[in-house]
């Protein structure tokens, strides 16, 4: 692309990115569109071709329609770029090649060239040695002066080795003394740094780290950044770590109404949970909300808005060996499941091709299983289903013994 963005639109669409203002990314094929939060929420999309090249890009503020290059566009660039890694292997031109300098070129080009070599070397039996050589390429970044073009560009590249190396068994023993002795004394970019490597960490050492930090005076952004990891991990987090948080966030904020809507839902505060889920929903859309959608749905009795997320579940998962959501969703229905099997069922098939018997019968679907039998060419029926319908619809049973005539003479028999 030929659009070029200026260095103080591009550094406004870093410090979006940067403040975790880039909502979650949506896929269709090669379009990559979300919500950058800025004094509005604009929808922004970016299209790219087979080669992960950049075709295309649009938002919805009004620079963009004036067909400018805007700092909510550059956000979702860099969010791509740098944590879902789309851009990683090409030559980009929309965004690099505003500086003159091709020595920075040349040293990201090494910097790429050096982190696989590294990684490359990784054993069981080198880690330390391995650590040691990331770590001195961190330091020397830590001393360049690079324009936000070119901190992207490094941020990917050790972002990805570091990746990897926590992957090996071992590896954390070294990292997280390392991290808490520069955490706090480097440069603000570099903490930030970290920060996006630790999203990918599930260990408690750092929660106590992340919650001993917010104890001191930090960088809003590094703030912010160790508020969301913190808010995503809140599973893992005591009761008393939790209400720390609370003491740290405003209570305005996102993060805070986050936090006290899941503590309601733990102390069983239905009520409160239900009024203040229905004044934050929309606001709380970044966070995953699935786990407290469910109770509030059992709770209030929301039989379609559960309905609806059981077959989002199943047509997102193909798992029919967990019926457990199936089976609630019966309980829901108490009495009226007799007429609701049928609607539901058939989304089923129309999700999975067909439910097999046992399944049905699992789910206590003795109407549907009577109404496919009545259908089908079959003439073998249950003992099981023929005493289900002797006992709650003697009209449909005698159309099934009508249908055979072998099953009624053994019952005429017994």
């Amino acid at each position: 692309m030929g659009q070029k963005i200026s260095d103080a639109t591009f550094q406004k669409g870093y410090q979006l990115y940067q403040n975790n203002q880039v909502g979650p990314i949506k896929q269709n094929n090669n379009l990559y569109s979300a919500n950058v939060r800025d004094k509005q929420y604009y929808h922004v999309v970016i299209m790219v071709n087979d080669k992960h090249k950049m075709t295309k890009m649009n938002c919805t503020c009004k620079h963009a329609r004036k067909g400018e290059t805007c700092e909510h566009e550059a956000a979702l660039y860099l969010k791509l770029k740098s944590e879902y890694l789309i851009f990683e292997n090409n030559e980009d031109i929309s965004f690099k090649g505003y500086y003159d300098s091709k020595d920075y070129d040349k040293a990201i080009e090494f910097l790429k060239k050096q982190t696989k070599k590294i990684i490359d070397q990784l054993r069981h039996d080198n880690i330390k040695q391995i650590f040691q050589m990331l770590t001195s390429l961190v330091d020397d970044y830590d001393h360049m002066s690079l324009s936000p073009q070119y901190t992207i560009e490094v941020d990917v590249i050790l972002i990805k080795a570091f990746r990897q190396f926590l992957q090996t068994k071992g590896a954390l023993v070294y990292y997280l003394p390392w991290m808490e002795e520069h955490f706090l004394n480097n440069q603000q970019h570099v903490a930030s740094l970290m920060c996006q490597i630790n999203n990918y960490l599930q260990t408690h050492e750092l929660i106590s780290f992340y919650l001993a930090c917010l104890e001191d005076k930090i960088d809003e952004i590094l703030q912010q950044n160790i508020m969301t990891y913190l808010t995503n991990h809140l599973k893992e987090l005591t009761s008393e770590e939790r209400l720390f948080l609370l003491k740290q966030l405003s209570i305005d904020s996102k993060e805070y109404q986050y936090i006290i809507l899941n503590q309601y839902i733990e102390d069983n505060k239905m009520e409160e949970a239900v009024k203040l889920y229905e004044q934050v929903y929309m606001k709380l859309q970044d966070y995953d909300l699935k786990d407290i959608e469910i109770v509030l749905y059992k709770y209030t009795g929301d039989i379609s808005a559960y309905q609806k997320y059981v077959l989002n579940y199943y047509r997102d998962s193909h798992n029919m060996d967990d019926l457990s959501y199936l089976k609630e969703l019966k309980d829901m229905y108490g009495k009226q499941w007799q007429t609701a099997q049928f609607v539901i069922i058939e989304e089923l098939q129309d999700i999975m091709g067909r439910i097999r018997n046992d399944i049905l019968y699992e789910l206590s679907c003795y109407e549907y299983l009577a109404y496919r039998y009545l259908l089908s060419p079959s003439k073998t029926m249950s003992y099981q289903l023929a005493e289900y319908m002797k006992n709650h619809d003697f009209q449909t049973y005698l159309m099934m013994l009508e249908k055979n005539t072998y099953t009624l003479s053994i019952i005429l028999i017994l």
